[in-house]
């Protein structure tokens, strides 16, 4: 029975559906690695961003024809909410006790997303065969967020995950704390290397190699420094694709992006360098 202070469809001005709750809950993951995320609503589909210490921001992008039911009532919508929160919500549906797998038969859950108007919580429905689990989160304004650029980008290089997560790894294993890339356009080769008094780590891939699917760079050559453990926020979802998309431009930003094919949804990392060209550089 609806208490008189219940809201009707009516009252929302967003809802949305999804068959299956396994996408969502997968993208989010991969991006989970602050408390909250701030949540934009338009009529080109939701954006979930999270930034780090003003040298990472990450961004999943669901686009509006990824969903079975999308209706916005008004230009936008902004607001925060807790992630880590969200997550353990959607565990109880995606988990096989280890974490959510996004390969599990999610078939029969659905999810049903709805906000109603500033200040009000986001409430988000699970149905699984009639049985349906509902959260409410309480929403906040969203953060002041860096504006980061990538474009124009002078280096655009198709790469293999499983390559570049062994080489992140490698350069983890010694214990270095931040992660060299450099780009050289005349032969076509990309350098990883990492430098400590007690060691170094030094990958070259050529555009030939079976790691590079694809190279485009315009500048001669480019060069940046980037902290490690930023970088590896990118490894969950280096887990759950195949192939990604490396971008650089003529500041040193670095754009590590992921398309899940099967669901037409995006994931980009963007990660600020600490130096470029063996300048130092500052945020503002």
């Amino acid at each position: 029975m609806a208490s008189a202070g219940s809201l009707t469809n009516e009252d929302f001005i967003f809802q949305a559906k999804l068959d299956s709750v396994g996408t969502i809950a997968t993208l989010l993951k991969s991006v989970a690695f602050t408390d909250r995320v701030n949540v934009f609503i338009s009529d080109n589909g939701m954006k979930f961003t999270v930034e780090e210490g003003k040298n990472v921001q990450a961004y999943v992008l669901m686009h509006k024809q990824v969903f079975q039911e999308f209706e916005l009532t008004v230009d936008e919508a902004a607001f925060r909410i807790p992630l880590k929160e969200l997550l353990e919500f959607l565990k109880i549906f995606c988990s096989d006790g280890k974490g959510i797998d996004m390969s599990m038969n999610l078939a029969n859950t659905s999810i049903k997303l709805k906000y109603a108007k500033y200040g009000s919580p986001f409430e988000i429905l699970l149905d699984e065969n009639g049985i349906q689990t509902e959260i409410r989160l309480k929403t906040e304004d969203v953060e002041d967020l860096m504006e980061i650029e990538i474009d124009p980008v002078d280096c655009k290089i198709g790469l293999n995950g499983a390559g570049f997560y062994e080489v992140i790894q490698e350069i983890d294993r010694v214990g270095m704390e931040t992660v060299n890339i450099e780009i050289l356009a005349g032969p076509k080769d990309i350098l990883f290397s990492g430098h400590t008094s007690t060691g170094s780590v030094l990958a070259t891939f050529s555009s030939t190699s079976s790691v590079i699917e694809y190279f485009e760079c315009g500048q001669v050559e480019s060069a940046a420094s980037y902290r490690l453990a930023s970088l590896k926020y990118a490894f969950r979802a280096m887990q759950i694709v195949d192939k990604f998309i490396l971008k650089m431009n003529r500041e040193g930003v670095l754009s590590l992006s992921f398309l899940l094919t099967q669901s037409d949804s995006f994931v980009e990392f963007l990660f600020i360098p600490t130096l470029v060209n063996d300048e130092p550089v500052g945020v503002d």
